[in-house]
Formats: structure tokens, sequence, C-alpha cells
């Protein structure tokens, strides 16, 4: 018979595990993304899939999307993804201030 604090234990680390995933459909716009052909928005795409879905670049200003860019950059080492390389950050970035939105 397993251990009741062990037990605790595992269903703790079940709910916080669950607690971290987005739910079904979350960060999926319903809009299609502006100048979708361009590397950016296929790098967008691309990447931002494997967690959550792409944003849509007005969800954030300008000057904020860099920070956003590298806190993701952040994640996507701690879950052993393959990060981008700098020219794929780069492009990422310029194609986010290209169609960003206003405050954020």
């Amino acid at each position: 018979m397993m251990n009741p604090l062990r037990l605790i234990s595992v269903a703790i680390c079940v709910f916080l595990q669950a607690c971290s995933l987005p739910p079904p459909g979350a960060g999926i716009s319903p809009e299609p993304l502006p100048q979708a052909e361009s590397p950016g928005a296929k790098l967008l795409q691309q990447h931002c899939a494997n967690c959550h879905g792409a944003p849509l670049p007005n969800t954030h200003s300008a000057e904020v999307w860099p920070s956003v860019v590298y806190r993701m950059q952040t994640r996507i080492i701690t879950k052993a993804y393959q990060p981008l390389t700098e020219l794929e950050v780069t492009t990422l970035i310029e194609y986010l201030q290209r169609n960003a939105g206003g405050e954020s």
C-alpha cells in the first residue's frame, strides 16, 4: 500500500502539472495572422504552437514584444525544445513590432 504522504505528494504534482497546461484552444486566434506567409508569421506559427498557439501581433506594443520573445525563448529552453536562432529571434521580433498594437 502506498504511503499516504507519498500519495498526497503525487496528487499535488499531478494537479500542478495540469494547472500549467493551457486550456484547449488557448492563445489560438480566430483571426488570421497579418502577412501570414511572411517569415516572421511562419516562425510565430511554428514555434509558439509548441506550447500555446500563435498570439496576434497586436496583443502587445512594439516596445513590449522583445521582452516577451526573450522570455518565451527562455521557456523554450527550459522545456528542452530547440531554441530559435538569433536570426529567427530578430525576424520574429521585427514581424511582431511591424504588426504590433498600441500600449500593452
